[in-house]
Protein backbone atom coordinates (compact mmCIF):
# COMPACT_ATOMS: atom_id res chain seq x y z
CA UNK A 1 0.00 0.00 0.00
CA UNK A 2 2.91 2.35 0.72
CA UNK A 3 4.07 1.90 -2.87
CA UNK A 4 0.66 3.05 -4.16
CA UNK A 5 0.86 6.12 -1.91
CA UNK A 6 4.37 6.76 -3.20
CA UNK A 7 3.18 6.50 -6.80
CA UNK A 8 0.28 8.83 -6.06
CA UNK A 9 2.65 11.26 -4.35
CA UNK A 10 5.00 11.23 -7.34
CA UNK A 11 2.04 11.84 -9.64
CA UNK A 12 0.86 14.73 -7.46
CA UNK A 13 4.32 16.28 -7.46
CA UNK A 14 4.60 15.88 -11.23
CA UNK A 15 1.18 17.45 -11.65
CA UNK A 16 2.30 20.30 -9.42
CA UNK A 17 5.46 20.86 -11.47
CA UNK A 18 3.51 20.80 -14.71
CA UNK A 19 0.97 23.27 -13.33
CA UNK A 20 3.76 25.79 -12.77
CA UNK A 21 4.19 26.08 -16.52
CA UNK A 22 1.93 28.85 -17.79
CA UNK A 23 1.39 27.32 -21.22
CA UNK A 24 -1.78 25.33 -21.72
CA UNK A 25 -1.53 21.66 -22.64
CA UNK A 26 -3.19 22.38 -25.96
CA UNK A 27 -0.48 24.89 -26.85
CA UNK A 28 2.32 22.43 -26.05
CA UNK A 29 1.32 19.88 -28.68
CA UNK A 30 2.97 16.52 -29.42
CA UNK A 31 5.55 16.72 -26.62
CA UNK A 32 2.76 16.99 -24.06
CA UNK A 33 1.00 13.99 -25.59
CA UNK A 34 4.21 11.95 -25.51
CA UNK A 35 4.94 12.82 -21.88
CA UNK A 36 1.33 12.15 -20.86
CA UNK A 37 1.22 8.79 -22.63
CA UNK A 38 4.64 7.72 -21.38
CA UNK A 39 3.85 8.66 -17.78
CA UNK A 40 0.47 6.91 -17.98
CA UNK A 41 2.10 3.73 -19.23
CA UNK A 42 4.79 3.87 -16.54
CA UNK A 43 2.29 4.36 -13.71
CA UNK A 44 -0.07 1.79 -15.23
CA UNK A 45 2.70 -0.82 -15.26
CA UNK A 46 3.63 0.06 -11.67
CA UNK A 47 0.01 -0.33 -10.59
CA UNK A 48 -0.32 -3.66 -12.42
CA UNK A 49 2.86 -4.96 -10.79
CA UNK A 50 1.64 -3.86 -7.37
CA UNK A 51 -1.82 -5.37 -7.91
CA UNK A 52 -0.25 -8.74 -8.75
CA UNK A 53 1.41 -8.68 -5.32
CA UNK A 54 -1.62 -7.29 -3.48
CA UNK A 55 -4.95 -8.71 -4.63
CA UNK A 56 -6.88 -6.28 -2.39
CA UNK A 57 -6.12 -3.31 -4.67
CA UNK A 58 -9.22 -2.03 -6.40
CA UNK A 59 -8.41 -0.57 -9.81
CA UNK A 60 -11.64 1.46 -9.96
CA UNK A 61 -10.91 3.03 -6.57
CA UNK A 62 -7.32 3.72 -7.62
CA UNK A 63 -8.48 5.43 -10.82
CA UNK A 64 -11.00 7.46 -8.81
CA UNK A 65 -8.18 8.62 -6.54
CA UNK A 66 -5.95 9.54 -9.49
CA UNK A 67 -8.77 11.55 -11.08
CA UNK A 68 -9.37 13.38 -7.81
CA UNK A 69 -5.67 14.25 -7.58
CA UNK A 70 -5.43 15.38 -11.19
CA UNK A 71 -8.53 17.57 -10.85
CA UNK A 72 -7.52 19.02 -7.47
CA UNK A 73 -6.67 22.62 -6.78
CA UNK A 74 -3.00 23.05 -7.69
CA UNK A 75 -2.26 26.01 -5.41
CA UNK A 76 1.01 25.32 -3.59
CA UNK A 77 -0.54 25.48 -0.11
CA UNK A 78 -3.35 23.11 -1.05
CA UNK A 79 -0.91 20.63 -2.58
CA UNK A 80 1.30 20.77 0.53
CA UNK A 81 -1.76 20.07 2.69
CA UNK A 82 -2.73 17.13 0.48
CA UNK A 83 0.77 15.68 0.68
CA UNK A 84 0.88 16.03 4.45
CA UNK A 85 -2.63 14.59 4.72
CA UNK A 86 -1.70 11.54 2.63
CA UNK A 87 1.36 10.95 4.79
CA UNK A 88 -0.80 11.22 7.89
CA UNK A 89 -3.31 8.72 6.50
CA UNK A 90 -0.49 6.21 6.04
CA UNK A 91 0.61 6.78 9.63
CA UNK A 92 -2.96 6.45 10.92
CA UNK A 93 -3.35 3.13 9.12
CA UNK A 94 -0.18 1.85 10.79
CA UNK A 95 -1.38 3.05 14.18
CA UNK A 96 -4.70 1.27 13.65
CA UNK A 97 -2.86 -1.97 12.85
CA UNK A 98 -0.94 -1.48 16.09
CA UNK A 99 -4.16 -0.91 18.04
CA UNK A 100 -3.62 2.82 18.50
CA UNK A 101 -6.70 4.98 18.04
CA UNK A 102 -6.75 8.29 16.18
CA UNK A 103 -9.65 10.72 15.94
CA UNK A 104 -9.38 12.86 12.80
CA UNK A 105 -11.97 15.37 14.09
CA UNK A 106 -10.05 15.91 17.32
CA UNK A 107 -6.84 16.24 15.34
CA UNK A 108 -8.27 18.85 12.94
CA UNK A 109 -9.91 20.84 15.75
CA UNK A 110 -6.57 21.10 17.54
CA UNK A 111 -4.54 21.58 14.33
CA UNK A 112 -6.50 24.61 13.10
CA UNK A 113 -6.09 26.49 16.44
Amino acid sequence: MKKIFAIALVAAMAMNMMSCNEKSNAAMGPMTDSVSIGFAEMLGKAFNAQSRMDSTLDKDAFIKGMKAALNADTAQSYMAGMQMGLQLVGQIQQWQKDGIGFDANTFMTRFVK
